[in-house]
């Protein structure tokens, strides 16, 4: 389920981006470079054709923050320690006053303390809402390491999550 996913992750990201792809003889690196000169920020890319089999990089190599990317490398790992049965969609979360942090999302604004609703519903306020609260609610259940595990185990030695988001070093 969890490589399912991030296949398909990869296909929609990939043509979601095709949508600024207008050009006709255009290469994908010169497209790339074209939407990344744009951008007034640091990007990093590596991206394959899946017909054609083109590659392009830019920046591929350089480190960079992850940002609410990290959320999906947590979802997968999620479900991948559900399909080992090491966590239960149905095991039960508690949003605590400390728990809420600053951000995206709904919990923190919107939930009480002490409302209580299923792992797969963090997952999805995580993943729907880019929510930092369900975030640390997920960690709480699969662990900053067991994601790290996960992530170096699905070939991404150099993706890394060191903190709760919010949280400072808490691993």
């Amino acid at each position: 389920l969890a490589t399912r996913l991030l296949l398909l992750l990869g296909v929609w990201l990939f043509n979601f981006s095709m949508v600024g792809f207008a050009q006709p003889n255009s290469s994908l690196t010169e497209k790339v470079k074209e939407l990344a000169n744009k951008h007034e920020g640091k990007v990093a890319v590596y991206i394959k054709h899946l017909e054609s089999g083109e590659v392009t990089q830019l920046n591929a190599d350089t480190p960079m923050p992850t940002a609410s990317l990290i959320k999906f490398a947590i979802m997968v790992a999620a479900y991948k320690q559900v399909e080992a049965g090491k966590a239960n969609l149905s095991t039960m979360v508690t949003v605590k006053k400390e728990d809420k942090v600053p951000g995206s999302g709904i919990l923190t604004k919107n939930f009480s303390e002490g409302a209580s609703f299923p792992l797969k519903d963090a997952i999805r306020l995580m993943i729907a809402y880019s929510d930092n609260t369900a975030t640390n609610l997920v960690l709480d259940q699969i662990g900053i390491a067991t994601v790290n595990q996960i992530i170096e185990s699905l070939g991404y030695p150099n993706t890394k999550i060191n903190a709760k988001v919010f949280k400072g070093s808490t691993t």
